[in-house]
């Protein structure tokens, strides 16, 4: 319960972003009509994008990490988690917008 807690308290700190970037490949996969390929491009900027949030955060929240450590929480626990959740929002809203572009 204390590590999904916090967990979701991580995430707090860039949710904006990633679903920012969620939406952005959704908007981008239904204006380009181009067919399903493109979400492999999508999945890599989505990817990259992770890359850059993690760094990011690893700078602008260094003595953050000190918190978590002193409640048993390690940096792996912390990006794992925050990483599913947002891959799961993104996986969750791409397969809408699917349902949505051939319906």
């Amino acid at each position: 319960m204390k590590t999904s807690r916090s967990v979701l308290t991580f995430y707090k700190g860039f949710t904006a972003t990633g679903l920012a970037i969620t939406f952005l490949c959704a908007i981008v996969y239904l204006s380009w009509k181009t067919g399903a390929y493109v979400i492999v491009p999508l999945f890599w900027f989505k990817v990259v994008t992770y890359v850059l949030i993690w760094y990011y955060i690893n700078n602008a929240k260094r003595k953050e990490f000190y918190y978590y450590h002193a409640l048993g929480i390690s940096k792996a626990k912390l990006w794992a988690g925050s990483i599913a959740i947002d891959f799961l929002l993104y996986v969750i809203i791409m397969v809408i917008t699917n349902i949505y572009y051939h319906a």
